[in-house]
Formats: C-alpha cells, sequence, structure tokens
C-alpha cells in the first residue's frame, strides 16, 4: 500500500472555537477515509509549561475525542474507524495532523488537503514511519500524575477504538531488534510489564493485523516471532 497524505491544522490554543474549526473540517472526508483504511489523528502538544506531560497529554487527547464524538453523532458516521494519538513537540503550538493509514492492497488516492498547507506535519519524526515499534509501559482511565514517565523522551498516549483504556508508549524505532533493546532497558529501569507494539502508518496494529503487512514490511517477521 501506498502512504496517504497527510495534512495539518494548527491551533494556537485548545479551546471550543478552534477545536470546532479544526475538526468540522474533516468532516466531509470521514466517509472516503474509511473505505481505504483508519483514519489516524495525530495532536501535537507543546512540551513547554509547568504541567506533568502524562497530564498534559491525557487532557488534550479527551478534549479531540469529545470533539470528533460530537461530530460523528451529527453527521452520521459513527462507524468510522479513528485511532487518536497525542504525542510532545517544541513548538508552542498545538498541531492537529491527518492522515489515513491504508488496508493491506488497497491502493490509496491522494486525500484532499482540508485549506491548510500539507507539509506542516512533522515529517522526520520517527513515529510517522510507515513501520515503527514502540514499548507500552501503561493502561489507564485517567490521568498518570507521573513525574518519572513525564521525564522520558518520545512519550506518546494513544486510544484505540473500541476500547475504554488509554495507552502511555515510550520510544519510536525502525526495527524490532532495536525495541528489544529499548524494551530491556525500560524493564531494568522498574517499567514492569513493558511491551513491544508495532504501527503500520501510525496505526497501532495487532499481531494478527501485522500479518497482513508481513510482505510490504520484512522486518515484521521477528515481531511475529517467525
Amino acid at each position: 500500500p501506498s502512504v496517504g497524505d497527510k495534512w495539518s491544522v494548527q491551533l494556537a490554543q485548545l479551546n471550543e472555537t478552534e477545536w470546532t474549526a479544526a475538526v468540522r473540517a474533516l468532516g466531509p472526508h470521514l466517509a472516503q477515509a474509511s473505505e481505504k483504511g483508519m483514519l489516524v489523528l495525530s495532536l501535537y502538544v507543546p512540551d513547554q509549561g509547568p504541567e506533568l506531560q502524562t497530564v498534559k497529554l491525557f487532557q488534550s487527547l479527551v478534549s479531540l475525542q469529545s470533539a470528533l464524538s460530537q461530530l460523528q453523532q451529527t453527521s452520521g458516521l459513527q462507524e468510522v474507524q479513528l485511532f487518536t494519538r497525542a504525542l510532545t513537540h517544541s513548538q508552542p503550538h498545538y498541531l492537529l495532523q491527518v492522515s489515513c493509514a491504508p488496508a493491506p492492497g488497497v491502493s490509496t488516492a491522494p486525500l484532499p488537503v482540508l485549506g491548510q498547507t500539507p507539509g506542516l506535519y512533522q515529517e522526520g519524526l520517527a513515529a510517522n514511519a510507515a513501520l515503527h515499534y514502540r514499548v507500552q509501559v501503561s493502561a489507564t482511565q485517567r490521568a498518570l500524575q507521573d513525574s518519572a514517565l513525564s521525564a522520558q523522551q518520545d512519550l506518546m498516549l494513544e486510544k484505540v477504538p473500541d476500547s475504554p483504556y488509554y495507552r502511555y508508549t515510550l520510544g519510536s524505532t525502525s526495527t524490532y531488534a532495536a525495541a528489544q533493546d529499548l524494551q530491556k532497558s525500560l524493564l531494568a529501569q522498574g517499567w514492569r510489564g513493558a511491551y513491544i507494539v508495532a504501527y503500520i502508518y501510525g496505526r497501532r496494529v495487532s499481531k494478527g493485523q501485522a500479518r497482513e503487512y508481513l510482505s510490504y514490511f520484512p522486518d515484521l517477521a521477528r515481531y511475529l516471532g517467525r
């Protein structure tokens, strides 16, 4: 599969007016995206300020999901699959990035730009690679008040459809071997139960789903124990 176009909407702050404008711009394209794969929404959150990053990411992602829920209910697109994630970045503004994670074997035509210039999105980040691995360290239904986790590099919070849990993950590696090294390091630091997760086009995939992409990404063989 080919990677769908990404586009971004920049927000000065998280307020109802900006959320409404940014999220409503997605409405006409949700149905189109659902025919090609899962829609991935990435919210980049400023890493400045006194708040714990674990709390800031949680509050930001909850706000995004609330706005999306209202949009889906009013647009009749409740069945569209959305994968949402919140990451920190060094910029002073919020950035909402949208991309499509195509299904295996689906040829995706470029998605239209939503009135903004494509290219604002964080192209160089490992978290936006076609395939990358992360290590999950916690799953929770509330914000973690955790200064040690907040101090970690590459912290991300995500929400998958049909699950009540928000998952904190660390690291972005391009190979399974590097992810294993990170997992060992985190286990040694006391992050009990840390385990490796694969992401394809920004979307978390189960091992069953990963098998469908094996011919495109040979490194998945190690992740699948082959």
